[in-house]
C-alpha cells in the first residue's frame, strides 16, 4: 500500500440540492480528466462516495450510486478505524453555514479538561501543604 493507484486533485466542492459534490482532476487519465463525485458522511467514521461516469454528476446520482442508469460507475465506502485512539480535535464543516470564519474555529480536545484537572489537583495537594507547614 505504499504506492497509490490514482492521485486526484480537488478542483472544487459545493453543496447542491442537499447533496455534497466534489470535482477532481486526474492528469493521468487520457479519456476524461475531470470526475464528479457525490459524497456523504454517514456517521463519525463512515463516508460514502459515488463517482460519475463522465465529467458531470448524474441527475439521480446519490452517494451510494454505482449503476450507469444513475450516471455513476463507482461507489466507495470509507471507514475510519483510528478515530478512537486519535487525540486530534474533531473538526467537520459540512458547508451549511457559509458565514462561519474557519480561521477562528475553536478546537475542542477530548482530554484537555482531564489534563487541567490533574494539574490543578497536583498544585492544590503539593503547593498548599508546603505553604501551610513552612
Amino acid at each position: 500500500y505504499e504506492q497509490p493507484d490514482y492521485i486526484y486533485q480537488c478542483a472544487g466542492y459545493w453543496r447542491e440540492d442537499s447533496r455534497s459534490m466534489m470535482v477532481t482532476y486526474d492528469r493521468d487519465d487520457p479519456y476524461n480528466n475531470y470526475k464528479c463525485w457525490v459524497y456523504e458522511r454517514r456517521d463519525l467514521t463512515t463516508i460514502t462516495l459515488s463517482r460519475s461516469a463522465g465529467s458531470a454528476c448524474g441527475f439521480n446520482q446519490t452517494s451510494e450510486s454505482y449503476k450507469s442508469e444513475d450516471g455513476a460507475d463507482l461507489a466507495i465506502t470509507l471507514t475510519e478505524a483510528e478515530r478512537i485512539h486519535d487525540d486530534c480535535p474533531i473538526r467537520y464543516d459540512d458547508g451549511r453555514n457559509v458565514f462561519i470564519d474557519l480561521e477562528e474555529f475553536h478546537f475542542y480536545y477530548a482530554k484537555s479538561s482531564i489534563i487541567h484537572m490533574k494539574k490543578l489537583f497536583l498544585f492544590f495537594f503539593i503547593f498548599i501543604p508546603f505553604v501551610l507547614f513552612n
